[in-house]
């Protein structure tokens, strides 16, 4: 003889997981901000203090002509902070972490190339007044960046933005 059906609705095993994914979620994206941001606000503004390094290695790449590596030697670590403090404060998020996006496939371009053809000079990632040779490692924490970039830029938050504040009426 089977039982008479409960009159309880049926539990979902995954509504717990969903909702302390909606818990943690804005909390981790906030983080991966931080950290994006921070990461190039660091790289710009050591890449300013040791100028002269930063556009060596530029120039080492050999990819440009001179004239366009000295263009991006100036160009770079200002971008650099800016595009960072714009992820950080949240002002302008999606299109700054685009164009970090956009920046860190450059350099694993750039890097993956310096790796196969076998050269042999400086990143010119962090300069910090030292040298650091181009390895796959340096591929592989720009891979991390680049995915950290790719998810702040297809995120719908609008929680700990300035973005919310300065336009209210923009869906962000």
């Amino acid at each position: 003889m089977t039982s008479p059906p409960s009159s309880q609705p049926a539990v979902c095993p995954v509504r717990p997981l969903l909702n302390v994914y909606a818990l943690l979620a804005p909390w981790a994206l906030l983080l991966a901000r931080l950290w994006l941001g921070a990461t190039f606000v660091v790289s710009g503004v050591s890449k300013f203090q040791y100028f002269n390094a930063f556009q060596r290695a530029v120039y080492d790449y050999g990819l440009v002509p001179v004239p366009v590596a000295t263009f991006i030697s100036h160009c770079l670590p200002g971008l650099e902070v800016l595009l960072g403090v714009y992820v950080i404060i949240g002002l302008f998020l999606r299109p700054a972490a685009l164009g970090l996006g956009l920046m860190l496939a450059g350099f694993i371009g750039i890097l993956s190339y310096a790796l196969v053809t076998g050269m042999d000079i400086d990143c010119g990632c962090y300069v910090g007044g030292k040298s650091e040779p181009v390895t796959w490692k340096k591929v592989a924490d720009d891979v991390g960046l680049f995915l950290l970039a790719l998810w702040v830029w297809r995120s719908q938050a609008n929680r700990w933005l300035l973005d919310s504040l300065v336009f209210p009426a923009r869906n962000v």
